[in-house]
């Protein structure tokens, strides 16, 4: 599996004892992923770029993005879904905040997360469907009460499953 924007690689233990699962952490950052080129031989890291992702078609079972995608600027979020459903096998997951449809609750959303978080553009639900217009949405939730975190699996191709719990 592929966890794009790793950072630190602190999913990987989490994906220690799965079986016949190797863990590849890829960042952009190379002080960032460093810890993790410092641990166990089921790890790998990878320094790229993830509009250009270094990798074949098909090579991954499960490409990860996990709270990352707000940090990549907006107008690359198509090209990196692309590269990532490219380089996928089977599903591509995504685990992200949402932003308020509008009015004061995405300003106050959108100033906070910059403030806390410095990331560039915190999609709404709908934004999130427009990007994913050519995937078909396996499974989709975002988190209650606050309605401010949105998990989906994708694969390619158009069939759509959406579930909106």
């Amino acid at each position: 599996m592929l966890d794009i924007g790793c950072g630190t690689g602190d999913l990987a233990n989490f994906f220690d004892g799965v079986p016949n699962t190797k863990y590849i952490g890829l960042d952009c950052s190379a002080k960032m992923i460093k810890p993790l080129k410092e641990t166990s031989a089921r790890r790998e890291s990878v320094v790229a770029d993830a509009r250009f992702l270094p990798f074949k078609n098909g090579t991954f079972d499960l490409v990860l993005f996990n709270s990352v995608f707000h940090h990549i600027n907006g107008e690359d979020h198509e090209l990196v879904l692309k590269e990532a459903l490219r380089i996928s096998k089977k599903v591509v997951i995504i685990n992200d905040y949402i932003n308020a449809d509008g009015g004061l609750l995405r300003y106050i959303k959108d100033f906070v997360w910059k403030i806390t978080d410095g990331g560039k553009k915190y999609r709404t639900l709908n934004e999130w469907h427009i990007l994913f217009e050519d995937c078909e949405i396996i499974k989709e939730y975002r988190a209650k009460p606050l309605d401010h975190f949105y998990s989906v699996i994708l694969r390619k191709g158009k069939h759509d499953k959406r579930t909106n719990h």
